[in-house]
């Protein structure tokens, strides 16, 4: 598919195979996506706003994120495994299902905003996960978490002060003898600390601690709850 200064309205693209789409400048407004296909797919060069629009058990690989808006769109079960958003924008969306290595950004740096990204912010404003499951998603590049709402699910924890934060547990965990819960911090502070760089607010899930035992997780998490700023 090649699209290009067009505009789809309540349309169903549900099934199709958009191997290879490519878009400049493209409208979806009210369409459904439902199982459909985005291999090696191009989304938003010189923009694209998708608005209330449901991606259901979509399949996204090898796909490249430019500069694609979405607003009031529903993500259910799609396979985003991989997935950059680079610089795509989220207004009031909705993820719900699994999501596995993702990385959400806030900005994109000025080097690489040629030759089809203006640089805008994305706002992640209301962006909805409370019936997701992270694992190993990232936030970066000032990406702003202030309004979105984590997994309701127990396991997950928006820290703010991140850096802060972590200082904290380090002066907690020096008064510690746990040995299973210093030898997990040992590994995971310096991965949070890096993951979290410049970030004002970072999304911490359980499952991705449990790497290093159930149990470390667990108390690791509680730590994270009951330090100063969190």
């Amino acid at each position: 598919a090649w699209w290009e200064d067009t505009s789809f309205s309540n349309c169903v693209f549900d099934r199709v195979d958009l191997t290879s789409m490519r878009q400049w400048r493209v409208k979806f407004d009210h369409c459904s996506f439902r199982k459909t296909t985005f291999v090696s797919a191009s989304f938003g060069a010189d923009g694209a706003i998708y608005s209330n629009c449901v991606f259901e058990k979509a399949r996204f690989s090898g796909i490249s994120m430019h500069e694609p808006e979405f607003v009031d769109c529903k993500f259910a079960d799609c396979n985003l495994r991989g997935v950059d958003f680079n610089a795509a924008r989220f207004i009031r969306c909705k993820f719900s299902g699994k999501i596995v290595d993702v990385q959400f950004r806030g900005t994109i740096p000025p080097a690489r905003c040629k030759p089809f990204y203006k640089g805008l912010s994305n706002p992640m404003l209301e962006v909805d996960f409370s019936e997701a499951i992270f694992f190993y998603v990232g936030f970066c590049d000032n990406c702003d978490l202030s309004t979105v709402t984590i997994p309701s699910d127990g396991h997950h924890l928006l820290v703010p002060n991140i850096s802060k934060t972590l200082d904290c547990v380090e002066k907690k965990l020096n008064e510690s003898n746990d040995v299973e819960v210093l030898t997990g911090a040992a590994i995971w502070i310096p991965v949070l600390r890096q993951l979290a760089i410049d970030e004002e607010y970072y999304i911490v899930s359980m499952h991705d601690l449990e790497c290093e035992g159930h149990g470390f997780a667990q108390r690791f998490m509680d730590l994270l709850r009951t330090v100063e700023g969190t």
